[in-house]
C-alpha cells in the first residue's frame, strides 16, 4: 500500500508545481517604480515648457494613452489645486509604452506647458503633473506618478 502512495503523491507533486508555474502572475507596479529627471525643470517660468525624462524601473511593460494622461493643477489663491490645460498638442498617436528597466525602450522624453498666465500667479506657484498609464495588456493594473514642480511669472 505504502509502494502505491508514494507514485501519486510524487504524481500529485508535480502536477501542482506544472500548475502554480503557469498560472497567471499578478505584476505590481506603482508611481515609485518611474524615475523622473528633469531637462526643463522643477522651475520653470510662465509660457515655458516643463521636459523630463520618464523611466520605467520596474520589471513590466507600462504603456500611456497619447499625452501621456497628464493632468496639471496650480496651487492657487484660494488655498486648494485648480486643474489647467496642457498647451502641448500631440499631433499624431505615439507609442507610449516603456518596457521593463534594463531594455533600450524604458525610457521616454515628456513634454508639457501648464496654460497660466502671468495673471493668474503672483508669485512662485506650486504646480502639480499627474501621469497616468498601465501594465501593458492590463488596463486595470494602472500606474499613476505625481510630479512636482513650480511655475514663476
Amino acid at each position: 500500500m505504502v509502494n502505491r502512495i508514494k507514485p501519486c503523491l510524487v504524481i500529485g507533486f508535480l502536477s501542482m508545481l506544472v500548475l502554480i508555474s503557469c498560472s497567471p502572475t499578478s505584476q505590481r507596479v506603482s508611481g515609485s517604480d518611474l524615475s523622473i529627471k528633469f531637462i526643463d525643470g522643477p522651475v520653470i517660468k510662465v509660457s515655458e515648457a516643463l521636459t523630463f525624462w520618464l523611466t520605467n524601473m520596474s520589471t513590466a511593460c507600462i504603456e500611456f494613452p497619447d499625452d501621456f494622461g497628464i493632468e496639471i493643477y496650480y496651487y492657487s489663491k484660494n488655498d486648494s489645486w485648480t486643474q489647467t490645460s496642457n498647451l502641448e498638442t500631440y499631433v499624431h498617436p505615439m507609442n507610449n509604452k516603456l518596457e521593463p528597466h534594463g531594455n533600450l525602450l524604458d525610457i521616454k522624453v515628456v513634454i508639457l506647458t501648464p496654460g497660466l498666465s502671468a495673471s493668474q500667479i503672483s508669485g512662485p506657484t506650486a504646480m502639480k503633473v499627474t501621469i497616468k498609464g498601465n501594465i501593458c495588456n492590463d488596463p486595470k493594473a494602472i500606474v499613476e506618478k505625481e510630479i512636482p514642480f513650480t511655475v514663476t511669472p
